[in-house]
């Protein structure tokens, strides 16, 4: 049984996880989805004595399968968050789970698409969330010698503005449905994405994508981060090291002035990243 939580990205991993458990006991049925954007939708489990319930990021899921299928117990509820790739297959098999319903702008191969998180985390309320500062963005544009196009949560704020007047020859596309917005960074072929997992995902599951750029930070971060989202393996992946300010820095800070000053990215080789992997674990 999916306990969902969150928006429609993190019950997207929440879903994932459901069909890796499936596929480890086959005659399992996943109830209580509930993403009818992508039309998954069933019947919620009732709850019964022997029902065991998996949370949070780290849990044992071949010990709770091999539970279900031995018939210790007769169900799972699985109230997590799941955003370890240790508990996920290959992107393709998640192609299935989630083909394209909406249609995506396109986005020329000469351009990058850079993904803008903002919204709710321009306060600072979480401490594993914050806007990105812009050098980040000038390093990807500059490495990758792509024309940028911006998109996400551009609603006005000090942060966005600062952010159209520093890039005023760049594209900012207008905020869609989520589900087109979606298929706009799961079809581009170079991307930047933000600290969200749904930018995370619409690159991850991509076919076209040649190139995703992402910062070790906030829930990527693999040592100060519950999640495990590092796809080393994968050569699409570019990591880059960008400054992030704990919780008692971002009091009384001035986002637009900090995102401007805040230069020092390290791009990291795939080596460090396994060694950075290796010291959270």
């Amino acid at each position: 049984h999916v306990h969902h939580r969150g928006r429609m990205a993190n019950k997207m991993f929440q879903a994932m996880v459901a069909t890796e458990l499936k596929a480890r006991v086959p005659n399992a049925r996943i109830l209580g989805l509930n993403l009818p954007e992508w039309n998954l939708v069933a019947e919620p489990a009732k709850i019964t004595e022997s029902m065991m319930t998996l949370r949070g990021h780290h849990f044992n899921l071949d010990e709770a399968a091999w539970l279900l299928r031995s018939g210790t117990i007769d169900k799972i509820a699985l109230d997590v968050w799941g955003q370890r790739l240790a508990y996920l297959g290959p992107p393709k098999r998640y192609r299935e789970l989630f083909k394209p319903v909406a249609r995506g702008r396109e986005i020329g191969d000469d351009h990058i698409l850079i993904n803008i998180r903002a919204d709710d985390i321009l306060s600072g309320w979480h401490s594993k969330y914050f806007p990105l500062p812009y050098a980040y963005y000038d390093h990807v544009i500059e490495t990758s010698g792509l024309k940028p196009v911006f998109m996400g949560q551009l609603t006005d704020s000090n942060y966005v503005r600062d952010l159209k007047s520093r890039y005023s020859g760049a594209e900012f596309l207008p905020l869609a449905s989520p589900l087109e917005d979606f298929e706009t960074i799961r079809g581009a072929s170079h991307v930047g994405i933000s600290i969200s997992t749904f930018s995370w995902l619409a690159t991850w599951l991509s076919e076209k994508a040649e190139s995703i750029h992402m910062p070790l930070s906030g829930i990527y971060d693999p040592v100060l981060s519950k999640t495990l989202l590092l796809p080393v393996d994968d050569p699409r992946y570019r990591f880059y090291q960008v400054m992030f300010p704990d919780m008692e820095a971002r009091e009384g800070l001035n986002l637009a002035q900090w995102a401007h000053h805040a230069h020092v990215i390290t791009e990291w080789d795939r080596q460090r990243v396994r060694k950075l992997i290796l010291s959270g674990l």
